[in-house]
């Protein structure tokens, strides 16, 4: 998820650079209202560190879409990301995948640098699912390893080892699923090592009733339409904006439904030093934001909605993740619409953003909608 591209194609597609308040050329005029059953969108939080901001995420509850959405929770699905594949000899070997879950995204805490702990996550999990909110496990493989996802190498013995371990991770904590994540192995590119795991996976009792999905950062066309029967959900991380709306033909076998549009959260009245780039700073302003959920409510076909990746790490507190969201909320629903945290919810506790030490002289609050 971190190979986050440096594009402007969706900015542009926005027509206004300037995010989360006082855009002029943010055009909010989309009214579902009179198009009889209006669409709903059920939008996806992919989160990690900090992990104490994690169970806030079934807060941000959405008002005035004029639909059966209202006053329940913006995200219906959040996926924390992310565990690991790691190997599990020392010094790595091949086709010896295992989960890693005590790692510098989920054990890593607030602040950095302490102790890793991962025992707050069966606590989020219960407490998003209080509200409503699904929660999957993303799993990345480990980089420069021999192990991951869709390597040549996995057969049935390890691919057996790491199911085994991912289905007693989700018994353990109460995930609803899993999420892959196919990246950064040294090895990939074999739908027979991908569908080998996956099946071992599905095999398991544990994960009878639970579900599998995928982001995808480019169309992985050596994947596709093999593997789309066994994902409930495909999520794009390409981060491109509208365009990415078009790009579900590259996903034969994908149903629409089951297709969510990623975004990569910026806010340039936070940091105005990453114009449209930088580690783990977002590309997508929420002029962006905006286009991308009008062109999903537009559009004849009925899509998921969107994938929001990282926003706790690349916006400025509740307030600036609510403007935000309500930006997105806008255009999948109309001007009426509004994503707000309430202020009887706990607030997490605030954390230094890793864009705020790019020039904390840029650094101002976000500000709201009004």
């Amino acid at each position: 998820m971190s190979r986050i591209k440096a594009l402007t194609a969706g900015l542009a597609a926005a027509g206004c650079l300037i995010a989360v308040a006082g855009c002029s050329s943010v055009s909010n005029s989309v009214d579902q209202s009179s198009a009889g059953s209006p669409k709903t969108f059920s939008n996806v939080a992919y989160v990690g560190w900090p992990n104490d901001w994690v169970s806030s995420m079934g807060n941000y509850t959405l008002t005035g879409s004029g639909t059966s959405k209202d006053n329940k929770p913006f995200f219906d699905t959040v996926v924390l990301f992310a565990s690991n594949i790691v190997s599990s000899t020392n010094p790595p070997t091949t086709n010896t995948p295992a989960l890693n879950i005590l790692n510098s995204d989920l054990g890593e805490t607030n602040p950095k640098g302490s102790a890793p702990d991962i025992s707050w996550i069966t606590g989020a999990v219960n407490s998003l699912h209080a509200q409503g909110v699904s929660v999957q496990l993303a799993i990345l493989p480990n980089g420069g390893q021999q192990n991951g996802w869709s390597c040549s190498s996995t057969n049935a013995t390890g691919a057996q080892t790491f199911a085994e371990q991912v289905a007693n991770a989700v018994t353990t904590y109460g995930f609803d699923g899993i999420s892959i994540d196919d990246e950064y192995a040294s090895c990939s590119g074999s739908i027979t090592g991908l569908q080998t795991m996956v099946n071992a996976i599905q095999a398991q009792q544990a994960m009878k009733n639970k579900v599998i999905t995928e982001s995808v950062y480019y169309p992985m066309a050596y994947q596709f339409p093999t593997i789309a029967p066994s994902l409930a959900q495909v999520y794009t991380e390409d981060y491109n904006g509208t365009s990415d709306i078009d790009s579900l033909s590259q996903y034969p076998g994908v149903a629409a439904s089951n297709f969510f549009v990623g975004i990569s959260p910026y806010d340039p009245t936070y940091d105005v030093t990453q114009p449209t780039n930088g580690s783990h700073c977002g590309i997508n302003e929420a002029a962006t934001a905006n286009a991308v959920g009008k062109q999903l409510a537009s559009s004849s076909t009925t899509y998921g909605g969107a994938m929001v990746f990282s926003p706790v790490q690349q916006l400025n507190g509740t307030a600036g993740q609510a403007a935000y969201y309500t930006q997105l909320a806008q255009g999948e629903y109309g001007s009426g619409a509004t994503v707000t945290y309430p202020s009887s919810a706990p607030q997490p506790p605030a954390f230094a953003n890793p864009c705020s030490t790019l020039n904390p002289a840029n650094v101002t609050p976000a500000k709201p909608k009004k």
